[in-house]
């Protein structure tokens, strides 16, 4: 068997969560908690990596959904 055949059979995948909506129940001061307990979920669960969209949720200039502080 060949290294590159070897290789592609014995690559996992990787999984990521992308995140784009911040509103939870705790409000925007509750942020923090909601995600470091989010990531440490994903982690269990075999995801290798978490994307957060900063302003993703601002129109016009006023925010339509909770946001990271840019």
């Amino acid at each position: 068997m060949s290294q590159d055949v070897y290789r592609l059979i014995h690559t996992r995948m990787k999984l990521g969560i992308a995140i784009a909506d911040f509103t939870q129940p705790g409000g925007p001061k509750g942020i923090a908690r909601h995600m470091s307990r989010l990531a440490r979920t994903a982690e269990e669960f075999g995801f290798t990596r978490i994307i957060v969209m900063q302003g993703f949720g601002v129109v016009a200039g006023r925010p339509v959904h909770d946001c990271l502080p840019g």
